[in-house]
């Protein structure tokens, strides 16, 4: 493969623009023949998933959006030691990172336990500029070649609209530097600023247009009538593993009656790929119904924050944009592998050439997993669990783990659903589509009734005022605001907000409420206030124009991105969720004490996200009085002007 492009580089002046368009037009099947060799040796295997220090490499993502990666722009501020773009540059650790570290040996090892080959390119790319500047000759050719060995891994998931460079980027750099240095006479070179500026990373524009990563999630869908079956036959020998041809189908089964075992997906989560291996049996007199099947990961945490990547996209894509109607749909829920722990596979310690991550941890389980569990399977998948009522608007029957559903037929069966993903990907929902699900949550009859007690509860009272509402969580859960009365009192007694907001307090979101009584608590704010957690997950239900107020413990780390500005931090997990519903955000760390020079330079810095000291998620807060009153005002002036534009999530706007 490398041959291959440094030949392109060697043969660059003399090729016609015509031979260029071709041969860029063949490499389609170049990449697709190295995610084929993968898939031979490692199995179904998601090398994007990210799910391991996700915050982090999010945080590498928006480092190399502010250095200017892929900006035309990029060499003039590398190289001009004024700009910020090259003093971000400077702080990484080259010099720092011991030579061992660059090795091929270190590249394979990484390979076989990476869960986030984009971030980790990432990092390496950060690094490497500083090696130029450095002058660190060697270094960069090793930093090349770990790039280029791991993008390999990663041409099926790549999101090229997210991250600022594409796996072809770093075969074609690559090949850039070894013929620079190669075609020098006598194989030497002054180290001055010509030749750094042609080891600097500025890979030529162009190439194949890749198709939006998120289409290959589905919803994929079998149509014609089926008869479904599931663990029935686990012998991986008779499973189909032409998986490109069930990529974003629609497939029809007729004829024959012969049961097919199928490798259906990719399906993605917020925590990334997975795979289902489902039986069917062509059955063309099935009754119009549907089969919705469904992910769910982290099944028994009562997270809004990581539900609300299956509820948005069910209920945009079953009721808003498909008109299922529930009577004729049922619901089929897969679970994670119950054994998958993919913070033990990327921090072990790996002596055989072998992935750390078995392959079945990409297919999904089709049983409820770890069933002795059943206090919290009340609390999330009772009757009155959290997600009764998101199942109840999908389904009119009882929503059942997939092996409940063997042998029944379908006239459609949709895998999957759109996904959601926004930290480290483009998502598929945008803000339009959020918009038509609070609509549709507000026309159901459980949300008039509340918005019906609501207005009776308010007769008399003042209209026109906004709604400030503290989200506050109980002493044992910790993240609670400590001070919260003196804050509560200070800003009753200002005069702006007194004329403005009415102020309340939410306690027990965590206590078993019901769904719909938790989203009429955040769709009747205005404006929430939360210590940074599955509170947050919420933000979604606030009107258009709505405000969030997030607070971070001082302890945090600086990669947590927390800016302390409205509407800047949007790649993070609330901040992105509030740009895709619409709303205002803004992330606060209300007593961080002042950071010197150097623990920002290393914050900014690439580290190792495997060795990260652990910090204090459940540490309680404290916010000044007037600090508080001050965020409010701000919050104010946001929902009392215009609201922020419906956008797409995308990474340019």
């Amino acid at each position: 493969l490398l041959a291959y492009f440094l030949a392109q580089e060697a043969l660059g002046p003399w090729l016609s623009p015509a031979a260029r368009r071709i041969i860029r037009a063949r490499e389609v099947k170049v990449w697709s023949m190295w995610t084929g060799v993968y898939r031979k040796g490692f199995g179904y295997m998601d090398f994007c998933r990210c799910m391991e220090g996700g915050e982090f490499y999010s945080h590498v993502g928006k480092n190399m959006r502010l250095a200017g990666f892929s900006k035309r722009h990029f060499l003039r501020t590398m190289f001009n030691s004024s700009s910020a773009q090259h003093h971000l540059m400077r702080q990484q650790q080259c010099r720092e990172t011991p030579l061992s570290g660059f090795f091929p040996e270190a590249a394979l090892t990484m390979m076989f336990t990476t869960g986030c080959v984009p971030g980790d390119v990432g990092m390496a790319a950060l690094l490497l500029q500083n090696c130029v500047l450095e002058q660190d000759i060697q270094k960069v050719l090793l930093l090349h070649d770990t790039m280029f060995r791991m993008s390999t891994l990663a041409a099926d998931c790549q999101d090229s609209k997210f991250w600022p460079f594409t796996v072809r980027d770093t075969a074609t750099q690559y090949a850039r530097v070894i013929w620079e240095l190669a075609r020098r006479p006598n194989g030497r070179a002054p180290l001055e600023q010509p030749l750094l500026r042609r080891l600097a990373w500025n890979p030529p524009r162009g190439g194949p247009i890749a198709a939006p990563w998120h289409g290959q999630c589905g919803p994929h869908e079998l149509r014609g009538g089926v008869r479904i079956s599931f663990g029935v036959d686990d012998d991986r020998q008779r499973m189909e593993q032409d998986a490109q041809s069930n990529l974003g189908l629609a497939k029809v089964y007729q004829g024959t009656g012969r049961l097919q075992a199928l490798t259906l997906g990719p399906v993605c989560t917020e925590i990334g790929r997975f795979w289902l291996r489902l039986g069917v049996t062509p059955n063309a007199a099935a009754r119009e119904r549907t089969l919705a099947i469904i992910p769910v990961t982290f099944s028994w945490w009562s997270n809004p924050w990581h539900h609300l990547h299956w509820w948005l996209p069910a209920l945009y894509y079953l009721r808003v944009r498909e008109r299922l109607l529930p009577e004729d749909t049922d619901v089929a829920l897969t679970f994670m592998h119950g054994e998958a722990h993919w913070g033990k596979s990327t921090t072990a310690k790996v002596s055989e050439p072998e992935r750390s991550e078995p392959e079945e941890w990409s297919f999904l389980w089709g049983k409820w997993p770890k069933p002795d569990k059943m206090d919290k399977f009340e609390k999330a998948w009772g009757p009155t669990g959290l997600h009764a009522y998101v199942l109840a608007m999908l389904s009119a029957r009882r929503a059942a783990p997939l092996e409940e559903f063997n042998g029944q037929s379908y006239s459609r069966v949709i895998v999957g659903l759109p996904a959601v993903r926004y930290t480290l990907q483009i998502p598929r929902m945008a803000c339009a589509q959020v918009a038509s699900v609070k609509d549709f949550v507000e026309s159901t009859p459980n949300f008039r009734a509340l918005a019906a007690q609501r207005l009776q509860s308010q007769h008399g009272r003042p209209s026109g005022r906004k709604v400030l509402s503290f989200i506050q969580r109980t002493p044992k859960e910790g993240r609670v605001l400590q001070n919260l009365t003196d804050v509560v009192r200070a800003m009753e007694a200002n005069v702006n907000i007194s004329r403005g907001l009415d102020v309340r307090i939410v306690r027990g979101l965590s206590k078993g409420w019901p769904w719909t009584k938790q989203y009429h608590a955040i769709r009747t704010s205005d404006i929430i206030v939360s210590v940074g957690g599955a509170a947050l997950g919420w933000l979604w239900a606030l009107p258009h124009g709505g405000a969030a107020i997030e607070l971070r413990s001082a302890g945090s780390p600086i990669w947590l991105t927390c800016s302390e500005s409205w509407d800047v931090d949007w790649r993070e997990m609330f901040g992105g969720l509030a740009r895709l519903a619409g709303v205002h955000h803004i992330c606060v760390r209300p007593h961080a004490v002042d950071l010197t020079v150097e623990a920002i330079a290393a914050a900014a810095g690439l580290s190792d996200p495997s060795s990260f000291t652990p910090y204090e998620r459940d540490i309680d807060i404290y916010v000044h009085p007037q600090r508080a009153v001050q965020l409010a005002e701000q919050a104010l002036r946001q929902v009392t002007g215009p609201p922020p534009p419906c956008l797409d999530h995308h990474p340019d706007t």
